[in-house]
């Protein structure tokens, strides 16, 4: 990219590009709920200080920006920072309000804020006020400007966890000149695979790309070592393996429960609704009822019944629920798009997945591996499941699948510790 290409770029962009998106935003806002909160929670407040402006000046924090859902990347890294050196703070923006609370409530995070705008003059007011000593970005969320001013700042800039599919608008037609000029004011990039690694390589990044995993890996790990307390005797039955199926959708339900009704003597079934909300589980109640099913909902139970299927009402603890399974169902793959499987494979369960989860890169790997499986229907679910059960039954060895998955996930932790490392080298410089 030439220094010729690359000032016509930001002219277009600064000139045309930024103010059409800045428009768009704004009219989208009269009829979005979730741009308007966008759009209002970056207005000043009422003696005219912008959001990003409204802490002490000059803390010289690490900064670390992701979109909304990319947070869970950060979370880890961010951990892992306050464990290496407590007296750093740590600043954390964010791009969406879906993701607000949670940082908010997140340990070690010193000042969050959404954003400035995509402008020179919103980005310099902000650098020299916190005068960061660093930027860590966190997945995808690369923004021209915010990285051309953090550049001409000396601030060492990091994008990880990164992935850029081959097939991706940014690195097809506009997209990639897009891609191109905004790269190269990376400093380093720490990308999940391989491929994601030839994608960056190809757009003109070359040596600062390496392969250094997925720092979710590190999170969910985490999570798993420290779980919060359950209802311990709601689980001393051992007359049947347990199917923990998380975050589950009324698409998902209606097979499970298929399912359930065939295998009711040979797995015992917890349902986790994604939205459980008191009218959802009370019709989940009557359709287990009209399969002939007994339920109970965990809140409310002291006890869980042999013969019954477990409703949780409880929000947080699908983490600690896998831990009791050996195997799972993640939702979203018999209605649109699966959700994270990484959580029931790092608790060593044999994950279900219904036909649609190629959004999910970690669904698609483990499934070559043998720990995730597609079942395309209720039957060919019941018909895996059963075949899963004999297999484990006639080998005896029932760790095997567990002891599998934990070594994989293990291989693929320390991305965290990577990042981590590369930070503190280039603050030591």
């Amino acid at each position: 990219m030439t220094s010729i290409s690359a000032s016509l770029f930001f002219s277009l962009y600064r000139l045309l590009v930024w103010p059409m998106m800045r428009l768009g935003f704004t009219v989208l806002g009269y009829f979005n709920p979730k741009i308007r909160s966008g759009l209002m929670m970056r207005a000043p407040d009422k003696h005219g200080v912008d959001p990003w402006l409204n802490c002490q000046k000059g803390l010289r924090p690490i900064w670390i920006h992701c979109a909304s859902g990319e947070f869970e990347y950060a979370k880890p890294v961010i951990t892992r920072l306050k464990e290496v050196s407590p007296s750093t703070p740590i600043l954390v923006t964010y791009f969406s309000p879906s993701i607000v609370s949670a940082v908010k409530k997140f340990p070690g995070i010193d000042f969050s804020c959404p954003l400035p705008w995509e402008t020179p003059r919103a980005l310099i007011q902000f650098i020299n006020w916190h005068q960061p000593q660093a930027l860590l970005i966190a997945r995808t969320d690369t923004w021209p400007e915010m990285l051309r001013q953090a550049k001409r700042h000396h601030l060492p800039t990091l994008l990880f966890s990164a992935t850029l599919p081959r097939n991706s608008g940014r690195a097809r037609g506009l997209g990639r000149l897009h891609s191109r000029v905004t790269f190269q004011f990376l400093d380093h990039i720490m990308c999940v695979s391989t491929a994601d690694k030839e994608v960056f390589s190809g757009l003109g990044v070359g040596e600062r790309a390496e392969v250094a995993g997925d720092t979710r890996y590190d999170q969910v790990q985490a999570r798993l070592r420290a779980p919060k307390p359950l209802k311990e005797e709601m689980f001393t039955s051992n007359s049947c393996p347990l199917l923990v199926a998380g975050s589950t959708w009324p698409e998902d339900e209606a097979v499970l429960i298929e399912v359930a009704s065939q295998m009711r003597n040979q797995v015992r079934f917890v349902l986790v609704p994604h939205e459980p909300t008191p009218e959802h589980l009370a019709d989940l109640q009557n359709k287990l009822q009209n399969r002939g099913l007994k339920s109970v909902r965990y809140s409310q139970a002291d006890a869980w019944p042999d013969d019954s299927v477990l409703l949780v009402d409880q929000m947080g603890i699908l983490a600690e629920l896998y831990i009791k399974g050996a195997f799972a169902f993640v939702g979203g793959s018999y209605r649109k798009t699966v959700h994270s499987v990484m959580e029931p494979l790092a608790a060593g369960c044999l994950t279900f997945v219904g036909p649609l989860h190629h959004n999910n890169r970690e669904a698609l790997e483990f499934k070559a591996l043998g720990g995730v499986i597609e079942a395309q229907n209720a039957a060919e679910f019941v018909t895996l499941l059963t075949e899963k059960l004999a297999a484990a039954h006639k080998s005896g060895d029932e760790n095997a699948m567990p002891q599998m998955l934990f070594r994989e996930i293990s291989r693929r932790s320390g991305g965290s510790e990577r990042v981590v490392k590369w930070c503190i080298e280039r603050l030591s410089r």
